[in-house]
């Protein structure tokens, strides 16, 4: 370009280079596994991960590929803790749970590869419909339930079920992800001592009071998220993390609305979901299948919807409700290595599709951002709380490798969320370490 004239008199052309434009995480991940994916785009990001949309060239199939955020590489703990989320769920060779297909690192890019989930996840269908039908939340209900008993059968509870975390495939089936705060029954611990991760309108009471968890925690969960779907909301909402769990811990399970208190399918549906969600655990159902067959043989039907590119994709045939979907979740200790059983899909018939937008990833503030706190501290701010407000006194178990108690105020690591232009939703965008 040219400059005015210098002082001198005489003109001078000055070339100027153009900046070159940074290479943006995209452009990292594509660069560095490019011989084995073709990366289309970012579908997501939550607190500990991204998770792009790509192609594995060597099998000509899409999958969604997890990768630890650049600016963790040099926090082994957390390195580790990544790729434990992927052997941990790996392990779990499930129908209704999401397949990890590898675990690697190329450079700069700690990874792992899962199916690619095109149906999206129950958070953004909610955010759609708002609500479920009895018949549709049952089908949520067995489904999930079969995942979680066969992941307590293996020695693993889930502890972060949310709609975030129940995704869909293109034939309507629901596949539980995000394993990434999952507790094996290992001496490996998932979380730091002390702290605690989870969702705070999702935690069962014993997360709140610090106690040693089971597969009835996930149990409570489920029942959280089938209440929703049936009313719309959540049972116990509040402006802050510490209120909320509160109210887990004192509210009872909020009554039916008038219009679906005259619905005799909605009341025999709320009344499984109130036992799900007893504040002990002893007064819950003792495993899913006790769960499935208070179900009984009500309809249970598939959850439709359109997978744009797929074609008519239909939602699945009805399951018996009598039918086993897995093992029981049980209240024990897991046997040290438990038989491997061999979960049955059920059989699936095309259905008239109802039209669905593209999902999201589940990674989203808000109510699905996960909660990360102090343990010792959070558990004895709720225990003085309540016996200041009731003069009564808690039992409160302090695990050190448990779920706390929200302290105040409560660190809630928020994530963004996804395009809303995405086709589909990869697993596992929004776990904390």
């Amino acid at each position: 370009m040219s400059d005015p004239r210098t002082p001198g008199g005489d003109e001078r052309t000055v070339e100027v280079s153009a900046v070159p434009r940074p290479d943006t995480e995209l452009d990292i991940v594509r660069r560095e596994l490019g011989e084995r994916y073709e990366v289309a785009r970012e579908l997501g990001r939550g607190g500990m991960a991204m998770v792009f949309q790509a192609k594995d060239r060597g099998l000509e199939r899409d999958v969604a590929v997890k990768v630890l955020p650049f600016e963790h590489l040099y926090d082994q703990g957390l390195v580790e803790r990544f790729q434990r989320e992927a052997r941990t769920a790996a392990q779990l060779e499930h129908p209704n749970i999401i397949p990890i297909y590898s675990v690697d690192r190329v450079g700069r890019v700690v990874f792992f590869a899962m199916k690619f989930l095109r149906g999206g996840s129950l958070a953004k269908l909610l955010e759609q419909r708002k609500r479920l039908t009895p018949p549709e939340i049952r089908r949520v209900m067995h489904e999930a339930g079969s995942a979680l008993a066969y992941a307590w059968s293996r020695g693993v509870v889930h502890r972060d079920i949310k709609p975030d975390n129940m995704m869909f495939d293109e034939f309507g089936r629901v596949v539980v992800a995000d394993f990434g705060i999952a507790r094996a029954n290992s001496s490996q611990k998932l979380t730091g001592t002390g702290m605690a991760i989870g969702t705070p309108h999702y935690m069962s009471p014993e997360q709140v009071r610090a106690q040693p968890l089971d597969g009835r925690s996930d149990l409570y969960s489920l029942g959280i998220v089938a209440f929703q779907c049936l009313i719309g909301d959540v049972p116990y909402d509040a402006n802050d993390a510490f209120t909320v769990a509160l109210k887990h811990l004192q509210e009872p399970v909020p009554q039916l609305p008038p219009a679906l208190a005259e619905d005799p399918d909605a009341v025999k549906l709320y009344a499984v979901i109130e036992r799900m969600m007893a504040k002990e655990p002893e007064q819950r159902f003792a495993d899913c299948e006790a769960m499935i067959r208070a179900l009984g043989d009500d309809p249970v039907a598939p959850i439709g919807f359109r997978v744009e590119g797929m074609g008519v994709t239909g939602p699945m045939s009805p399951i018996p409700a009598s039918r086993a979907l897995g093992p029981s979740i049980r209240t024990g200790t897991p046997p040290a290595n438990p038989p491997s059983p061999a979960p049955t899909a059920p059989s699936r018939a095309p259905a008239p599709a109802v039209s669905a937008t593209p999902a999201s990833t589940p990674a989203a503030g808000g109510r699905s951002g996960a909660l990360l706190i102090g343990g010792g501290l959070a558990a004895a701010a709720v225990v003085a709380f309540l016996m200041l407000r009731g003069g009564g006194s808690a039992a409160v178990a302090p695990a050190a490798d448990s779920v706390q108690a929200p302290a105040v105020p409560p660190a809630v690591a928020s994530s963004a969320t996804a395009p809303s232009d995405s086709l589909a939703a990869a697993a596992g965008a929004g776990a904390a370490p």
